[in-house]
């Protein structure tokens, strides 16, 4: 419950209670408060909007889920939170990931088609695996994240916008944004950000600029007046 705490304090500022003691009422939490906020009234404001924002925040401060091996982990670890099983095994088609090749095989083994490979028999190789497949995917993610960043410096490159903004997180000397049009979430800072507060819609001004020695570029964010 400790990681939903930013999320609960939150939607209280906004007059909405947030139960987060399991992921049932996680869930029912999030769907009472798109209904409240779609029509308003009772001290939560009538913002088709922050329902998403609410949700973003929601899955911000999950966990991320990783491979393990059952014979390495203790078995309260096993739950999948956001889904809310006990247990839980995920697998497609095999020729996507290696992760769902190994579940493949471990299912046929078990209904006897193809006896098992040694390696899926000793618990320490499929945990080394494991750990090998969960460094790949966060390898995977930083790789199309750093791609996302690229092209949208490209994008905004000589193409400066002036976009409305919602304000996700309060911080001492600014405020973090979340910008719906083009899914960008930045910083904001200066003495204009301190009359803003959590979920406020504001105005930026989306530009590239070279900064620091290097004259490297750099997406950079600016309150409109």
């Amino acid at each position: 419950q400790q990681m939903f705490e930013p999320l609960v304090k939150a939607c209280k500022e906004a007059g909405i209670a947030m139960d987060v003691t399991t992921s049932k009422t996680l869930a029912d939490s999030l769907d009472l408060a798109g209904a409240a906020v779609a029509k308003g009234g009772q001290g939560t404001p009538k913002d088709a909007y922050l329902n998403t924002l609410i949700r973003f925040m929601a899955t911000r401060c999950m966990t991320q889920a990783e491979y393990f091996c059952s014979g390495e982990v203790a078995q309260a670890q096993f739950s999948h939170y956001g889904l809310a099983m006990p247990i839980y095994t995920h697998f497609t088609s095999p020729i996507r990931r290696y992760a769902d090749v190994i579940v493949h095989r471990m299912l046929a083994a078990c209904i006897g088609l193809e006896a098992p490979a040694v390696q899926l028999c000793e618990s320490a190789l499929v945990d080394e695996q494991c750990e090998v497949l969960n460094v790949r995917h966060r390898n995977a993610q930083y790789a199309g994240r750093a791609s996302a960043e690229l092209y949208t410096l490209v994008f905004f490159r000589g193409n400066a916008k002036e976009v409305d903004a919602r304000v996700v997180k309060v911080r001492e000397k600014g405020v973090i944004v979340f910008i719906p049009k083009y899914g960008i979430e930045g910083a904001l800072v200066g003495d204009a950000t301190e009359r803003l507060e959590l979920f406020d819609t504001c105005r930026v001004k989306i530009e590239v600029k070279q900064e620091g020695q290097s004259r490297q570029e750099h997406l950079v964010l600016s309150l409109v007046a």
